[in-house]
């Protein structure tokens, strides 16, 4: 059973650690279970930039590692754009709540409570991030996979999980699957780690096709950020 009560507190941000406490459906004794490669399967968000091009995300992985500190989780999310396998690292802070991760970027003031919502460990994981700044609050629910395909039931159930936690139906969508020409391919055996939250250009077969990429914040439209709106 999804974390209903949990996620509804943060959506309408009353007394969300009362709701956090009934329990996250993750055991603290397997977090190292849940390490490893996650394919990025579909996305639920109420950033309307995302929603404007949902149809150019391509499918993507996910690394999660033991981080630098025992009190910290390793984040390495890789993707493909436009001929250029692009890496973003980063460290997330372990909390009181099992299942519970913090990141603050000092630079743009945004705090991402990320919460593992629901996972097996061996086949899926939904994760939902809170991302608050001073431009306001931005919900976003991220169904992973450790093949690039899952079960329909799965996705069925994730976009039913979106939109109670009020993400429109028309703003939950499907990564694009393009075989082996998915980041999970082209840019494997690409060194897992790179300076925390810097997207690094790195080399394919045809260096020529690079082209540089940049996505815009949800929060600041009208600045360049790279890949803060994952």
């Amino acid at each position: 059973m999804l974390v209903r009560d949990m996620a509804i507190g943060l959506v309408q941000g009353c007394n969300v650690q009362l709701r956090e406490n009934k329990g996250l459906e993750f055991e603290p004794s397997r977090e190292g279970t849940v390490y490893g490669k996650w394919y990025d399967i579909a996305t639920g968000t109420t950033c309307k930039w995302m929603k404007q091009y949902k149809d150019k995300f391509n499918m993507g992985t996910l690394v999660l590692g033991p981080g630098m500190t025992s009190n910290q989780i390793s984040t390495t999310s890789t993707r493909l754009r436009q001929g250029v396998c692009t890496q973003v690292s980063g460290e997330y802070q372990k909390t009181d709540i099992p299942g519970k991760y913090t990141y603050y970027n000092p630079s743009w003031d945004v705090t991402i409570n990320s919460y593992v919502v629901h996972t097996n460990y061996e086949e899926y994981a939904i994760i939902l991030m809170q991302k608050k700044s001073s431009f306001g609050l931005t919900i976003t629910a991220k169904l992973y996979g450790r093949s690039p395909e899952l079960r329909e039931g799965l996705i069925v159930d994730f976009r039913q999980f979106a939109q109670e936690m009020g993400i429109p139906e028309d703003s939950i969508f499907i990564m694009i699957n393009k075989g082996r020409e998915n980041a999970a391919w082209l840019c494997d055996g690409i060194p897992p780690r790179v300076p925390p939250g810097i997207g690094v250009p790195l080399s394919l077969p045809d260096p020529q096709a690079w082209v540089p990429f940049t996505l815009y914040c949800c929060d600041r439209p009208s600045n360049p950020l790279q890949h803060t709106c994952r």
